[in-house]
């Protein structure tokens, strides 16, 4: 999808973003006031303003509900492939005119974490963060919002946590028992997956991923302290 549309893409993105004139020399469309366009051009009109976005879209879900389906492992790979990415000028208009991260989130996000298991799911979704790292930054920003509440990164604890609620344990002070149980198992799981590890800890940072302690945490890590007669910690933790 990202190569083989190429130049129809351009040119059907650009009519559904309403583009400038120098994307339309992918592909000919009408001029805007062209009172009798080709046939030619009309036909690329028809063919590609809103078919090719929602024929992308119908895609992505029906291979989501058999990606769902599935029992054996999950092949992110190849799921990822079909989504389009930010990038070059037909792939940049294909991506903005058929998925947006809203969108995303409600058709596979949400399906995802009412049928998978927890390891299938994390996998699901540190997948989608390694394709959402093309995106604008605010674009990332508000889908983790939408996946504020949802406990699906796993950590070393060995629960599945909010992203908010996790560290980046490269990055934290591993000191303290708060940050070593809860911070994030990201590098062999993407590994694993064939991920691309740095785009993915890059996302899960917009998205909230935290390398210092909050008061939340301090208050946590104190009852740690006390549970643990650890007085260096606790000296560590006023500091």
């Amino acid at each position: 999808l990202n190569g083989a549309f190429a130049g129809e893409a351009a040119a059907g993105a650009v009519g559904a973003a309403g583009a400038g004139g120098a994307a339309r020399e992918a592909l000919p469309l009408p001029a805007e006031g062209e009172a009798e366009p080709t046939a030619a051009r009309r036909w690329n009109q028809r063919l590609l303003e809103g078919p090719m976005a929602d024929a992308v879209r119908g895609l992505v879900q029906h291979c989501t509900r058999l990606l769902l389906e599935r029992s054996g492992p999950l092949d992110t790979v190849r799921f990822l492939a079909l989504l389009p990415t930010l990038g070059d000028r037909p792939q940049t208009l294909l991506a903005t005119a058929a998925i947006d991260l809203q969108w995303v989130h409600a058709n596979i996000v949400v399906p995802a974490a009412e049928q998978l298991d927890a390891e299938r799911l994390s996998r699901l979704l540190l997948a989608l963060l390694e394709w959402a790292a093309s995106w604008k930054e605010p674009d990332v920003r508000a889908f983790g919002d939408r996946l504020a509440s949802l406990k699906w990164l796993p950590t070393e604890g060995g629960v599945a946590r909010p992203v908010s609620e996790c560290f980046d344990g490269r990055r934290s002070p591993g000191s303290f028992r708060v940050v070593r149980e809860r911070a994030a198992r990201v590098a062999a799981i993407a590994a694993d997956a064939g991920l691309d590890v740095d785009a993915v800890w890059k996302t899960l940072e917009i998205c909230g991923l935290k390398h210092e302690l909050t008061w939340e945490d301090t208050v946590v890590e104190a009852e740690f302290v006390i549970a643990d007669g650890d007085l260096a910690r606790a000296q560590a933790l006023l500091e």
